[in-house]
């Protein structure tokens, strides 16, 4: 069966609006809850229907196979690459 990280892989990658920066924000939370906060409000407020449904599958697929998803602990690890790059531009700005 096919992970739903890797079936919305394009959605979480995306970042480039609000509903997918929150997508974001919770994979990186469940990836390491200590290092990333996320608004369960604000996703649960302001989330479109299709977007809602993306956090169910998400939040289902952790719940079954937690870190033993590969699809999961890369997009995980690309997002916290990603963002740690966007802080240390910003920080040299």
């Amino acid at each position: 069966m096919k992970s739903p990280f890797q079936t919305h892989e394009a959605v979480l990658r995306d970042g480039s609006y609000g509903a997918s920066e929150s997508l974001q924000d919770l994979v990186l939370n469940l990836w390491n809850g200590q290092g990333w906060q996320v608004d369960m409000g604000r996703l649960a407020r302001n989330l479109d229907g299709p977007h809602w449904a993306i956090v169910l599958e998400l939040l289902e697929s952790y719940r079954r196979n937690a870190e033993g998803d590969p699809e999961f602990m890369a997009i995980a690890a690309e997002l916290a690459a990603q963002r740690h790059a966007e802080t240390d531009g910003e920080a040299r700005n």
